[in-house]
């Protein structure tokens, strides 16, 4: 999966003794963090689309509250994008909520299908809430902006729009106890890198038709 976009934490290490004039590549624990400091900026820059992933739970006929994510694709704050129950049909799909609306709105309509994310902060996981009861066996489809995990190895794939993003990123967190005037200066140019591939990413590809939704199931076409 991240080896399609084909970016190391070697290849970014290389990137920034590149840029620091080092004749050899230096890959201490301190940079290592760095980058993997990096990855996880870029990540919850947005919702990118090579952060995305569809998981599945089960329920119990019973339980209202699922973990959502796995060890592998831990979710990040606000990542809940997308759930359906029994099916990934319009009439199986849960509206996602702030949790400060959801009594409110339950005691208006007990039948209304309401999701909200929470952190389970005593068994350290991200849950959802359900307003209905999934039958036993049911299955709940999910989806998730997932924050990466931390890397340590050289050999470890990171995502990123591409390698002078996180490199610059990179490259601002080692000045950033070293240098305050090349830390502001790689920041704020990892931060008009990303900017840049944000419009990109927010604009219609070729081919594509732009569409929105909302609460009220509108989608257009525009």
């Amino acid at each position: 999966m991240s080896t399609l976009l084909n970016i190391t934490v070697s290849d970014v290490l290389q990137f920034v003794s590149d840029l620091r004039g080092e004749s050899t590549l230096n890959t201490d624990a301190s940079r290592i963090r760095a980058v993997s400091r990096a990855n996880q900026t870029i990540a919850k820059k947005r919702r990118w689309k090579f952060y995305r992933v569809e998981l599945t739970a089960t329920g119990d006929g019973s339980a209202q509250d699922f973990e959502i994510g796995t060890a592998v694709y831990n979710m990040r704050p606000g990542g809940l994008a997308e759930v359906y129950v029994g099916a990934e049909t319009e009439d199986a799909k849960y509206d996602i909520i702030d949790p400060q609306d959801y009594k409110y709105l339950v005691t208006q309509n007990s039948t209304v299908r309401l999701a909200y994310e929470w952190y389970d902060g005593a068994n350290d996981k991200w849950m959802v809430h359900l307003s209905q009861v999934p039958d036993d066996t049911e299955t709940i489809y999910y989806t998730i902006y997932y924050l990466p995990a931390k890397k340590t190895e050289t050999s470890a794939s990171v995502m990123s729009p591409d390698l002078d993003a996180i490199g610059r990123y990179t490259l601002a967190y080692i000045y950033e106890g070293e240098d305050e005037d090349k830390y502001q200066s790689e920041l704020q140019m990892a931060e008009a890198i990303v900017s840049k591939y944000e419009a990109d990413d927010d604009g219609t590809n070729i081919g594509q038709v732009s569409t929105f939704g909302n609460n009220n199931r509108g989608i257009g076409t525009y």
